[in-house]
């Protein structure tokens, strides 16, 4: 179970859909349109120019060369596409992952709602991809039985990558479990680690959560000290 993630894969666009206003979605999604498919890590999560293309990088490039940017962009249809096409574990391709200024473009978004969202106690349903229609989640925030969690973490191939996440969409796949996601939450997760400007991000991210934060103390009563969305 994942809360909706600004950046969140598979969750961007329902995050999207709920809180922003249609003209913002239309702008983040033509964003994604923009992207490029020549994902080159070995987390398939970001793109690489020809001054990095090396033998690792082809190989990369000829698993994915299928894929295809829908325009104009449909999470469904991009999901689908990476579940078949992509013949690896590695399944996390999105361009909120892969592309600096959809990552970016989406904090600054999400930043803006953060007062808004955080203020209303609305009603969290679980949302249950019941049809395994996202191929994987890049687990960022999530909750997991005890029991799942042993078997990620028993997983031999766990050690390839330095992390669970692999092994935990492994283990999804393997007994044809749905990835869930709590419906209107709203979570922040300010870059993913190939963003160069990453620690810019969680900075910014973090002063501004803070300064929310203690607006919205019950006994405290400070006004914020800047708008919400801007930099000091």
């Amino acid at each position: 179970l994942a809360p909706l993630l600004q950046n969140g894969v598979p969750s961007v666009e329902i995050w999207a859909e709920t809180w922003l206003s249609p003209g913002e979605t239309t702008r983040l999604y033509e964003c994604f349109a923009g992207s490029s498919t020549r994902f080159c890590d070995m987390f398939l999560s970001n793109y690489c120019g020809p001054e990095y293309e090396n033998d690792v990088v082809k190989e990369v490039y000829r698993k994915v060369e299928n894929l295809s940017i829908p325009d104009p962009w449909d999470g469904r249809a991009w999901y689908s596409q990476v579940s078949r096409l992509v013949g690896t574990d590695n399944k996390g391709l999105h361009p909120v992952r892969g592309n600096e200024t959809c990552m970016k473009l989406a904090l600054d978004m999400a930043l803006e709602r953060v007062v808004d969202a955080w203020s209303k106690g609305i009603p969290q349903p679980v949302l249950v991809d019941e049809k395994r229609s996202f191929p994987y989640l890049c687990n960022n925030v999530f909750l997991m039985r005890t029991d799942l969690y042993s078997e990620v973490i028993r997983d031999p191939l766990l050690y390839l990558g330095g992390a669970d996440e692999v092994s935990l969409n492994r283990v999804l796949e393997k007994r044809q479990l749905p990835i869930c996601l709590l419906g209107n939450s709203f979570a922040i997760h300010p870059a993913y680690g190939v963003h160069q400007d990453k620690a810019k991000m969680e900075g910014y991210a973090i002063d501004v959560i803070e300064a929310v934060t203690q607006h919205m103390l019950p006994w405290t009563g400070e006004k914020l000290p800047w708008r919400v969305g801007e930099k000091k």
